[in-house]
């Protein structure tokens, strides 16, 4: 492929544009598989997920050309080991290297379609998903193992509830009483409003899944979609939810610290009424539209 990086970039990033596209339905027909060897869209479906895919992509190039290979689509096995063993190096944890594998793996599949567009021919020269499996098996044996004890929730969530800016204040709320992701909870459509108090969501899996919201804020959440004035940008979620931190001394956990604390007082109250540790983990579990438990584990092992 021909261009600057930025050009090439820019036409891997044209190959995996899934916005708008059920990611359910490109699930079922995805050749690309997870680390946990499920399957995975071979496209992009969020702004954020584009942004880090896309971020790996300069970085990838970039490390590319540093070594002599300036045409994306000639990338082999030697470069991505490479660039992954510099992060081992470096003391990159392996979470952090599993995620930009999964990029990379998307930027593969990419790549491979652009190559075929231009000459209706399999590139041969490209490196293999056999290759990133292998680092990904790598990076998992040898790499910094992600400290699972700086993973938090906030022992006051209801501190951002009464300090937030207003803008933000049903956002956090809506986190604080379902737990549902931050993506979910800042974007919401007039058609994901249902009857009896329920909204309908889409899971990370693409999945549907529907959470009877509390009357009272089911209410606010409506008027302010039907006005056109709840959505709003992650960006100005973190910078709200980040002052109140800064402002009334509390340890920033990041946005997500509120799912975090949902699910440690969920799991909590599973077990007050009477169900087994099993049992209330699988609830918290199915509650926060997770696929796996052990995913559910981490968020109430979370300090």
């Amino acid at each position: 492929m021909k261009g600057s990086i930025n050009y090439q970039v820019n036409q891997v990033m044209k190959e995996l544009t899934g916005h708008g596209v059920s990611k359910y339905q490109t699930i079922k027909t995805s050749n690309i598989k997870g680390e946990n060897n499920h399957q995975v869209s071979n496209l992009i479906h969020s702004n954020n997920y584009d942004k880090a895919v896309k971020n790996t992509a300069m970085s990838l190039a970039q490390f590319s050309k540093e070594n002599g290979i300036k045409d994306l689509e000639k990338i082999n096995n030697e470069i991505i080991e490479k660039y992954i063993n510099e992060k081992i190096k470096k003391g990159i944890t392996n979470k952090s290297i599993s995620a930009s594998l999964s990029h990379i793996m998307k930027i593969q599949h990419a790549l491979n379609q652009t190559f075929y567009s231009r000459t209706a021919k399999e590139n041969k020269l490209l490196f293999s998903k056999e290759k990133i499996k292998e680092l990904r098996e790598k990076a998992n044996k040898i790499a910094v193992k992600t400290d699972k004890s700086k993973i938090k929730s906030y022992a006051n969530s209801n501190i951002f509830l009464s300090k937030i800016a207003k803008r933000s204040s049903l956002q956090v709320e809506l986190m604080m009483k379902t737990g549902i992701r931050v993506n979910d909870a800042i974007h919401i459509k007039k058609n994901q409003l249902l009857s009896n108090n329920e909204i309908k969501f889409r899971s990370k899996g693409g999945k549907v899944f529907i959470k009877e919201i509390d009357p009272n804020l089911y209410n606010k959440i409506k008027k302010a979609v039907e006005s056109n004035i709840y959505n709003i940008t992650y960006k100005t979620f973190y910078r709200d939810m980040k002052k109140v931190a800064k402002e009334n001394n509390i340890s920033w956990s990041g946005t997500h610290g509120l799912r975090h604390s949902w699910a440690k007082k969920d799991f909590s109250n599973n077990l007050k009424s009477g169900l087994s540790n099993e049992k209330s983990l699988l609830k918290t579990s199915q509650n926060m539209a997770h696929n796996r438990g052990e995913i559910t584990k981490l968020y109430i092992q979370s300090r």
